[in-house]
């Protein structure tokens, strides 16, 4: 008797060994933190995992590409997903408000495939009030601008843009805005700093951004205007040589270069501050109604025109 309960305890110390040595693969999913734009989850492989894959997606994007492309939802997070073996805190970054994802994860071994996955809903963002962004305008060329655009806490989204101020003149702001939003795959959100190419020298442009609150509504339209530096006629000779002094400078930039026959002064938005007419090596110009910052000086002369950077400090 004592020997057949002996085995019967083998048996089942056998039993539940293997059971647990055949345990499937699987990894837990815990939600760690949720904004409007962000989520983080932290991703737990159990002790027969090797590796695995994690992957977050819109609500409908997965059972979309199923069916476009033919492939297993496992195929897809396998060529989307990011890679892992161990414990892991991952942070997902400049999703959409107000939106729900479904974060997988997919633990895959020689023989196993299994996937499991969480929903999450990115929180609302904005409020009711007016949508309003600010617009700064900086380090123009001839040919390029940069632009900040920062929305208030009212805003849900926004759109900008950047238009020819004739053309916007010439159809009208409601047009403009129109055209800026409709349709316009480029959402923001947050600040944003881009450097717009490809513009025309010497021409007059806005910068516009308009944003939407929470509840949908359309709030001021923001517009900055300025002017790309330089006519496509003319090109910078960066042999040319020039110097200021001092820089930075506060009340006066002496300025010396060969055969100077005209000064110009811009601010970094395109706008033109001062004109002078030389006809000399040396020159001076007067900067005390300038406010602290930084600015362009341009120097035409008779080898060509050149540029250079200049910094004015009270």
């Amino acid at each position: 008797m004592k020997k057949i309960l002996l085995l019967t305890v083998m048996a089942l110390t056998g039993y539940f060994a293997n059971a647990k040595a055949q345990e499937a693969p699987a990894v837990d999913i815990k939600l760690n933190d949720v904004t409007s734009t962000t989520f983080t989850f932290t991703f737990t492989p159990n002790s027969t995992t090797n590796q695995y894959y994690i992957l977050a997606m819109d609500s409908t994007e997965i059972p979309t590409w199923e069916q476009r492309t033919g492939m297993s939802i496992h195929r897809l997070i396998q060529m989307w997903g990011k890679k892992l073996t161990t414990t892991t805190t991952y942070t997902w970054k400049k999703f959409v408000p107000n939106t729900k994802y479904i974060v997988y994860a997919l633990a895959n071994d020689s023989t196993n495939k299994v996937h499991q996955k969480a929903s999450v809903t990115t929180k609302m963002l904005g409020g009711t009030g007016v949508a309003e962004q600010t617009v700064v305008v900086s380090e123009v060329t001839a040919t390029t601008a940069t632009v900040t655009n920062t929305p208030n806490s009212e805003t849900s989204r926004y759109y900008e843009q950047i238009v020819e101020k004739s053309w916007a003149d010439k159809v009208g702001m409601d047009s403009v805005v129109k055209f800026i939003t409709k349709d316009n795959p480029y959402v923001r959100y947050d600040v944003h700093t881009w450097v717009w190419p490809n513009l025309t020298p010497n021409t007059e442009y806005l910068a516009i951004a308009v944003g939407f609150n929470a509840n949908n509504e359309q709030g001021t339209v923001t517009t900055v205007s300025f002017k790309t530096l330089l006519s496509s006629v003319e090109t910078i000779n960066s042999n040319i040589e020039l110097y200021t002094f001092p820089n930075p400078a506060k009340d006066n930039l002496y300025i010396k270069c060969d055969g100077m026959t005209k000064l110009e002064l811009f601010d970094l938005a395109g706008n033109k501050l001062h004109t002078q007419n030389v006809q000399s090596d040396n020159s001076t110009i007067n900067i005390t109604p300038y406010s602290e910052g930084t600015y362009i000086l341009k120097v035409t002369s008779q080898k060509g025109i050149t540029t250079q950077k200049v910094v004015i400090y009270k």
